[in-house]
């Protein structure tokens, strides 16, 4: 999705960011939400702190950790080493799933270039 599409859904961005690091070349934030793009200005990850934006309409902050863990098919996640933290992989993308006290504070979705 382009920067554009983005900006037709979600309106204009009160806030944009320039990086030069790695390959995000730009981040829309809107009000606990960030849209990242690559050079491309593609969306290359996505990063929600609010309920009112989730993921497949059921991952969202705010939900507990034991519902994410039992919409999983197959158990797709991993618990890193760090308490809090879990991440869902899908062929090129993954989710980053933060917590605290079993319930998800935010979901970054990232994909490869």
């Amino acid at each position: 999705m382009s920067a554009d599409s983005v900006e037709k859904i979600l309106g204009s961005p009160p806030k944009t960011t320039s990086n030069k690091q790695g390959f995000i070349a730009k981040e829309f934030d809107y009000d606990r939400l960030v849209v990242s793009f690559d050079e491309d200005m593609s969306v290359a990850g996505i990063e929600s702190h609010s309920p009112k934006y989730c993921f497949k309409q059921w991952l969202c902050p705010g939900i507990s950790e034991a519902m994410v863990k039992s919409r999983m098919p197959g158990g797709k996640f991993v618990v890193t080493g760090n308490k809090g933290k879990l991440t869902i992989y899908d062929d090129s993308c993954w989710a980053d799933i933060t917590s605290n006290h079993g319930s998800i504070e935010s979901v970054a979705i990232r994909c490869q270039p």
